[in-house]
C-alpha cells in the first residue's frame, strides 16, 4: 500500500491527468515509456501519435491538434429522399385518421 509523500505525488499526477481530459493515465505513461519506439510509428488517425519538431515549427508552434491530427471520414449511405418521403405521406395519413378518430370520440 502506498502512503505518504509517493502517495501524494501519485494522487496529483492523475488529478492533473483527469483535468488535463486524459482518462486513462496508466495508458499516457505506458506509451510516453514508448515515444522513442513504437510511438513513432504511430499513424496520425490514432489517439495518439508524435510529430516531428521540425514539422510543429513550421507550423509557429501551433499545437492545435487539428494542425496535426489526420481524420478518416466514413462513407455516409443515405436513403433515397423519394422512399423518405414516401415514409412521411405513410405517418402523415395515420396521424389524419387517429386525429378524425379523436375528433369522432368528442
Amino acid at each position: 500500500m502506498l502512503t505518504g509523500d509517493l502517495r501524494n505525488q501519485i494522487d496529483k499526477l492523475s488529478d492533473s491527468f483527469w483535468s488535463g481530459g486524459v482518462s486513462n493515465p496508466p495508458d499516457v505513461l505506458k506509451r510516453l515509456a514508448n515515444r522513442e519506439t513504437t510511438q513513432k510509428e504511430r499513424p496520425r488517425t490514432d489517439k495518439s501519435f508524435t510529430v516531428p519538431k521540425a514539422h510543429i515549427a513550421a507550423k509557429g508552434y501551433d499545437l492545435s491538434l487539428h494542425r496535426y491530427k489526420e481524420v478518416q471520414h466514413g462513407v455516409v449511405k443515405h436513403r433515397d429522399p423519394q422512399d423518405i418521403l414516401k415514409d412521411l405521406w405513410i405517418l402523415e395519413d395515420e396521424i389524419q385518421a387517429g386525429r378524425k378518430e379523436l375528433e369522432a370520440m368528442l
